[in-house]
């Protein structure tokens, strides 16, 4: 598999996992732009969740247009993120804070349409797809949100591999990575050391 995407909310997770398998395979790993980063450079609000539609749509197509050109450039890698990411999250803002019926309307249409031509890129380009599921514990609104819609986004996807508890993690590396360059329990844990740094 030479072009793996990593999806989930928790962005720690998706560090550890991102470059777990980076030691395993020794690919580029493309990250995810932080939000920050792009609000000073489109002129955003400085926090997502209080975006309005405009600016909830800039930031996609920036995001999407951005991602693609980075994992145009490399015949492997591992997506940290990937294209499902910004998509779910405007989704999920949108789903939560849009109240007018016209403007619902619009928005659905506006997603409906990102959302055919990111699904189209994702089963064409993605080899596999990691998903990191949220803790059954997580009470946040918006972080379940943002977890259905990746479980929705990812049913035309081919291999995709649900990560429900961290003990498995390794054992699906194993099964996704032949012949890796050290172990997948050696890479998990180097991962995680060097996050903790």
């Amino acid at each position: 598999m030479k072009k793996i995407a990593i999806i989930g909310v928790n962005k720690q997770d998706r560090i550890v996992l991102s470059q777990a398998l980076s030691y395993l395979t020794g690919y580029e790993v493309i990250r995810q732009t932080a939000y920050p980063v792009q609000a000073i450079k489109y002129g955003l609000n400085s926090e997502l969740v209080k975006c309005n539609r405009q600016e909830l749509f800039l930031y996609a197509l920036a995001s999407f247009t951005e991602r693609i050109e980075m994992e145009q450039k490399c015949d492997r890698y591992i997506s940290n993120g990937n294209v499902f990411t910004e998509l779910s999250e405007i989704e999920a803002i949108t789903n939560l804070s849009v109240s007018g019926k016209r403007e619902k309307k619009e928005q659905k249409f506006m997603i409906a349409g990102m959302k055919k031509i990111i699904i189209e890129y994702a089963v064409r380009e993605y080899d596999c797809i990691i998903y990191n599921s949220i803790n059954q514990n997580d009470n946040n609104t918006l972080s379940v949100s943002i977890d259905n819609i990746l479980v929705e986004l990812t049913k035309d996807c081919k291999n995709v591999y649900r990560i429900k508890r961290e003990s498995i993690v390794a054992d699906i590396l194993e099964k996704i990575i032949i012949n890796p360059k050290i172990s997948p329990k050696s890479a998990l844990e180097r991962a995680k050391q060097e996050i903790m740094k």
